[in-house]
């Protein structure tokens, strides 16, 4: 497979097109030539446009030009359902390698959103939000600790720490900020 002239965007979308036509070893081999091999992790490092998540997309030419996003298709996705089949609307692409500009077919697999989710927990590229961490909140663990402690009306813990009642209760009851 030789590299061809990843800087031309029409070229670029033409080629796909002729790919998506010519079938799944075609599609494969327009990845491996608008792409830069990662020597290190045997990535192919997508060259084209990206999203604001760095997944490289480009305009489907199966689809009617309309300048919108619904006429746009991921690269990783097309290079998934070349080498695994076509994906239905709810299977996502998931990286082995963790490096949304792969295109390579051997690091993608697909998957439900919810593979996608525990495999970022395990490698630990996910951190959950909630209590201290999320930057919204109004209490730290010390507060939650005293007004679980404290026998004062809800109202009055309210108005103490400047929160709702109801937030008082929830806490009290441990529907939120439940010790884990």
């Amino acid at each position: 497979m030789s590299r061809g002239n990843p800087g031309m965007r029409r070229g670029r979308v033409r080629h796909l097109e002729t790919a998506l036509e010519q079938g799944p070893e075609a599609v494969i081999e327009f990845a491996w030539c608008h792409s830069i091999p990662e020597p290190n992790s045997g990535c192919w490092l997508w060259l084209g446009p990206t999203n604001n998540a760095y997944y490289g997309w480009l305009r489907d030419p199966r689809k009617s030009i309309d300048r919108t996003r619904a006429n746009r298709v991921q690269i990783p996705r097309l290079v998934c359902e070349a080498k695994h089949g076509a994906m239905a609307n709810d299977i996502v692409t998931r990286h082995s390698c963790d490096v949304p500009l792969c295109v390579n077919p051997d690091h993608l697999q697909p998957g439900t959103k919810a593979d996608n989710f525990h495999d970022a927990m395990r490698r630990f590229r996910w951190e959950p939000n909630f209590g201290e961490r999320n930057g919204r909140t109004k209490l730290t663990w010390d507060d939650v600790l005293a007004i679980r402690l404290d026998n004062t009306t809800a109202s009055a813990m309210a108005e103490t720490y400047d929160v709702s009642r109801s937030l008082i209760h929830q806490i009290r009851r441990g529907v939120i900020w439940a010790e884990t």
